[in-house]
């Protein structure tokens, strides 16, 4: 599976094993490609529609 550059730097910055939480994760491909190769537990929250932005930014 291969990566976007920018999504490959941050793919290299990840420890194998550890928790990640890909807040505005798009189209997935960082969190699926973690999970494969680094072995991660990961969620992924997307904010695709504007109204409800604000609910994310709040956490």
């Amino acid at each position: 599976m291969a990566l976007r550059p920018d999504l490959a730097v941050i793919a290299d910055l990840v420890t194998p094993g550890s928790r990640v939480f890909d807040m505005g994760c798009g189209s997935g491909d960082l969190l699926a490609y973690l999970k494969l190769q680094r072995q991660v537990i990961g969620r992924g929250l997307g904010c695709r529609r504007p109204a409800s932005w604000p609910a994310c930014a709040a956490g």
